[in-house]
């Protein structure tokens, strides 16, 4: 459809599964929009087992969470999208995971035919690229709160991603978008050492001293609604 509207667009992409890895992030994130009558279904049981797991405090949590402060500038997001992205975010950790996969497990959900349809492949990232497609930088492996992360690890991240996009473009990155909105000073003063000229966060909301890294990007399912709207 972008060639035959003569579209070029920016591809922003996270580089482990190029090395093999599957990574977790998108497999769960497919798991829970195909495994389930819909979405709501999945927050269902994916809640009813973290409160199976940490029991009085997943009851204090949710009662002392307020939607309407956290993630504010992504308006799309219903309370059950935000609760969810908290408690994995930052409550559960590295025991998001398990959970998953004793979801997984305990369904029909086929995790190796879904990691070979998930993912471009690096011919495919490099044809984008001949094209004249823009190939920008969105970490190694796709840290959910990179702003988090001491320097030396953010740095990794995002050299790895550098530099398997050379490899595979030949072409330097000089574009960012940051995953899951999540940045911070060190994060803004690496990439420009890495020579990225423009980045975006993933909302619009206003940021009151922004620098070319820091520009707002509108998400998908707003352009959509606005497209069904006309």
């Amino acid at each position: 459809m972008l060639d035959e509207l003569g579209i070029k667009a920016f591809w922003f992409i996270y580089t482990s599964v190029f090395e093999g890895t599957v990574e977790k992030l998108e497999l769960f994130r497919y798991f829970r929009s195909t495994a389930f009558g819909d979405v709501d279904d999945f927050y269902h049981a994916f809640f009813r087992m973290v409160e199976e797991r940490l029991g009085t405090l997943y009851v204090k949590l949710r009662e002392e969470f307020d939607p309407a402060t956290y993630l504010p500038n992504s308006p799309f997001y219903t309370w059950s999208d935000r609760w969810f992205r908290f408690l994995r975010d930052h409550v559960l950790g590295q025991e998001y995971f398990p959970i998953i996969e004793d979801m997984i497990d305990a369904s029909k959900f086929d995790r190796e035919k879904a990691a070979q349809i998930l993912w471009l492949r690096g011919e495919q990232v490099r044809d984008l690229a001949d094209q004249g497609h823009v190939i920008g930088l969105h970490s190694h492996t796709h840290p959910t709160t990179m702003g988090k992360l001491p320097y030396d690890e953010q740095l990794k991240e995002y050299r790895s991603n550098a530099d398997y996009i050379f490899r595979l473009t030949g072409k330097t990155a000089r574009v960012v978008s940051h995953p899951c909105n999540s940045y911070n000073a060190d994060t803004l003063e690496l990439l420009a050492r890495l020579g990225i000229e423009l980045g975006f966060r993933a909302d619009v909301g206003q940021v009151r001293t922004r620098g070319p890294l820091e520009y707002r990007r509108e998400d998908h399912a707003n352009l959509l609604r606005l497209i069904q709207e006309c």
